[in-house]
């Protein structure tokens, strides 16, 4: 798991054991949860709960591994973690033994230990050293000599004295079969055990064993569970898992306080949109005004903009009237007759005073078209302007 860096206190990141930070699972069609940060610390016990689909057993199986989350990191501290399987359908031809044994880790920790041995033999390295030592520690962690013993002991706590380690699963009722998954639960020696529904199908006597090993064990666990009386009577802390991208609303709180807390947080949405809809029908008749303002500026707009396009093709009329002129005042000024006049000529604007005749009316007409091109030009400013604040 990768290793994140949590911008909580330092006391959290020195005390947990598993730390998520925002973690989220998607798939190519739906987007399961976003953004989920928690941490699950000694003696927890934490009910995770949310609406079918929201994603509580994926995630469940981010935090054993068996999933690869989409984004965000898990840091784990060392601690053995799993989950303790409760679904006996994959193991109906195998024995009573196999189960226990793999559900509990114990096989894994004992193949393990034999695979460091075996590796001590021809590399006797200081890595070999530590590994071999880790691999010890957690053999004798999970009491792995004193397995046998421990089968016996926890199958009777289960109410399943008579049953041998023999016996297929397969072989024995539904209600055996419960009961065996919890032996499991009895018998792990993991630091964070991970329950996915452990009440189904366990009859009332059961659900009592197993809150009261819940609630003595050393261990720290991660509950998904419907059976709010289960939560009510073994979690500490309630984690609410959301819908996409709103994460998680965490409670440290037992269940009856988180249900009480979602409570309030309901009514003070009920009460803040009753507000909301009391000013909204004080607004109404105002925002009725506006609605019939906004039509009649509308209508406005639309004229101003009719007159806009006149006085545009107006301008562009007197544009090719002024140009005529102004070609026919550059022909008249200036002489054409020789090559030598036409390197001479000058298109400045001569003094009005020394044009005559037809010359002299060319030029009158040439700046009075210049000055009606001003007051049109003025026109369509304004025009635009009284369309930019007609709605303040």
């Amino acid at each position: 798991m990768d290793k994140l860096r949590d911008n909580n206190s330092c006391y959290s990141m020195l005390t947990a054991m598993v730390q998520l930070h925002n973690v989220s699972y998607e798939t190519p069609n739906r987007h399961l949860f976003h953004d989920v940060s928690f941490s699950i610390n000694p003696g927890d016990r934490i009910g995770l709960v949310g609406l079918n689909g929201a994603g509580k057993t994926t995630l469940l199986s981010i935090v054993n591994g068996d999933i690869e989350q989409t984004s965000g990191s898990i840091f784990s501290f060392g601690e053995t973690i799993s989950i303790v399987p409760q679904d006996m359908s994959a193991w109906l031809d195998r024995t009573v033994y196999d189960f226990l044994e793999e559900a509990t880790g114990v096989k894994q920790v004992r193949e393990q230990l034999e695979e460091r041995c075996r590796n001590l033999a021809i590399d006797s390295s200081e890595k070999s050293l530590l590994l071999y030592a880790e691999a010890l520690e957690k053999y004798n962690k999970f009491e792995t000599p004193s397995f046998d013993m421990n089968i016996e002991r926890t199958l009777a706590q289960a109410g399943l004295a008579g049953i041998n380690g023999d016996y297929k699963i397969g072989d024995l009722s539904g209600g055996q079969r419960t009961r065996i998954a919890l032996a499991a639960v009895f018998a792990a020696k993991y630091d964070v055990i991970l329950l996915d529904e452990p009440t189904n199908n366990l009859d009332q006597s059961s659900v009592a064993m197993l809150e009261e090993f819940i609630k003595s064990s050393p261990a720290s666990f991660l509950i998904v569970s419907h059976d709010r009386r289960f939560l009510r009577n073994t979690t500490t802390q309630i984690i609410e898992l959301t819908y996409g991208d709103k994460g998680i609303r965490q409670y440290s709180l037992g269940y009856d306080e988180y249900v009480e807390a979602r409570k309030r947080e309901k009514e003070s949405i009920v009460h803040t949109y009753e507000q909301y809809e009391r000013e909204k029908g004080v607004c109404g008749e105002l925002l009725a005004t506006r609605g019939s303002a906004l039509i009649q500026l509308a209508a406005i707009d639309m004229l101003l903009t009719e007159i806009a396009s006149r006085i545009i093709f107006v301008k562009n009329a007197l544009l090719r009237i002024l140009r005529v002129y102004q070609w026919q005042l550059v022909a008249a000024l200036i002489d054409l007759k020789s090559l030598k006049d036409r390197k001479r000529m000058s298109l400045l604007p001569p003094n009005l005073a020394s044009i005559k005749g037809k010359d002299r009316r060319c030029f009158q007409c040439v700046i009075l078209l210049s000055r009606m091109m001003a007051y049109i030009q003025l026109a369509h400013s304004h025009v635009i302007f009284a369309r930019v604040i007609k709605f303040c």
